[in-house]
């Protein structure tokens, strides 16, 4: 049993090695690099052979795994790499070599695709399924830069370029750009394109705006460049609402290319969609669904009081809430997330912004706010089915706004009502999303395409250093 546990080792090995060089290699063919293709592809032979001198060797004795349960695992964990791997190499069907093609027969024989996936349960920790996840930071503005601390202090990433158009940061050090009192020796750069076709990254964190339109750009440029995405763009949280044809288009992007494209966040993307259509599951019937969220501006960083339009008179308002430049993105978003998750198809949607008045001098930060002007902003999104309201979305985020909270009502068979007192941190949290859905991203068992975070798994799983047995 111990040399076989050496020989899994020495296998699990190979595996990493054959999945490094096949993202070299789709790095390689995006920038038309012939000469290191080829040099690629001579690794490759020489990896093909080690594998199938392995397979020569150990395969009389693979019976042997199956009365161990430890090893048995380890050859599931090894099965579900393979996969992962094979998957990347017929991806690179442009560069389909011999040695390629030896590669992906050679894992389809030691590992046979009829045998039965393990459920999520049985997923392997991320350490021994894909190494290290080499990540592009697109934004380093207030999210991107708590991002990038998270990041910068967790093993399983490594931040391998950056990306932001701010002249203040573009050419600085990343951890100086993001606040971070020291050095990651990795530069800022101004240029995307650039960033792309220099990193080895795997996946696109991207930090930078709301608005999907603004957005598509960088997200398209990543894909090309074979990068998966995650971002917190919250048009893309569900952009079926919004912009399905740039939907449709970013799906067969991400498809013919075998990647994934993500919108994550905590609103929309979390406490106002996933998570009430994760409670309804508990539900025999559901009747109808509302969810409010307070949010005391006092406690935020002064854009998002501005977003919200903190210190402007009414009618400064009500003007720049008619142009659409004033309040939360999202809503409209979770909303229809929701009630897809739901399987409901609403007769009518109605959007509403109202301006919050202070009833007395306020004070955040700078901000002065006198009684009667802006407080903030009450957004509030209804959906309409068989003639009723069904759905009620209601965000209030205001300077002082009593008892912050997030509450989920639910009338059905069993009725539900769930309140988090103090709310979800919309930063914190957001950036807590980010770093613990990468490995979902990057390795699936999410499917490729534009996925939502109601595709994903209900636990992906945290960091652990080391495992801890049950009490």
């Amino acid at each position: 049993m111990a040399e076989l546990g050496q020989a899994l080792n020495r296998l699990e090995e190979l595996l990493q090695a054959l999945q490094h060089l096949a993202w070299q290699q789709r790095q390689a063919l995006v920038a038309l690099r012939v000469g290191a293709v080829e040099a690629l592809a001579a690794q490759q032979t020489a990896l093909l052979q080690e594998v199938r001198r392995w397979q020569e060797h150990y395969a009389p004795l693979l019976d042997d795994v199956r009365r161990d349960a430890e090893l048995q695992h380890r050859w599931e964990r090894l099965r579900i790499y393979a996969a992962e791997v094979r998957r990347l190499l017929q991806l690179n069907r442009l560069l389909a070599q011999r040695a390629q093609q030896h590669t992906a027969e050679l894992l389809e024989a030691l590992f046979p695709e009829s045998s039965t996936a393990p459920c999520w349960t049985s997923w392997p920790r991320w350490s021994r399924v894909g190494g290290v996840v080499r990540v592009l930071q697109v934004g380093i503005g207030a999210i991107g830069s708590e991002v990038v601390r998270l990041l910068a202090e967790d093993p399983r990433y490594r931040i391998v370029g950056a990306v932001d158009v701010d002249p203040r940061k573009a050419g600085r050090d990343l951890g100086e750009a993001a606040g971070l009192g020291r050095e990651l020796g990795v530069t800022v750069s101004a240029d995307l394109a650039r960033a792309l076709a220099e990193s080895d990254a795997q996946v696109a964190v991207h930090t930078a705006g709301s608005r999907l339109e603004a957005e598509a750009d960088a997200l398209f440029l990543a894909l090309r460049h074979g990068l998966h995405v995650l971002s917190t763009c919250e048009q893309l949280s569900f952009p079926w609402a919004r912009h399905p044809d740039l939907a449709a288009r970013l799906e067969a992007e991400a498809r013919a290319r075998g990647l994934r494209v993500l919108g994550t966040g905590v609103n929309p993307g979390f406490v106002m969609d996933l998570l009430p259509s994760v409670l309804a599951a508990a539900c025999q019937r559901v009747e109808a669904v509302r969810v409010r969220r307070v949010v005391d501006l006092s406690q935020r960083r002064p854009q998002l009081q501005r977003k919200m339009g903190a210190g402007l008179s009414p009618p400064e308002f009500e003007a720049r809430a008619r142009d659409g430049d004033l309040g939360h993105v999202g809503l409209l978003e979770s909303a229809l997330m929701l009630a897809d998750a739901l399987g409901w198809e609403l007769e009518e949607v109605r959007e509403e912004t109202t301006p919050v008045l202070a009833p007395r001098h306020l004070r955040a930060g700078p901000l002065r706010v006198e009684p009667g002007q802006v407080a903030g902003a009450r957004q509030v999104v209804t959906g309409m089915r068989d003639g009723r309201v069904v759905l009620e979305l209601e965000l209030v985020m205001a300077l002082d706004a009593a008892d912050p909270h997030d509450a989920i009502d639910i009338e059905g068979v069993p009725p539900l009502h769930v309140v988090l007192a103090g709310g979800v941190h919309g930063d914190r949290a957001t950036a807590a999303l980010v770093r613990n859905l990468l490995p979902v991203v990057v390795h699936g068992p999410a499917p490729v395409g534009l996925i939502t975070m109601r595709d994903l798994p209900l636990a992906p799983r945290h960091r652990q250093d080391e495992e801890v047995a049950s009490p």
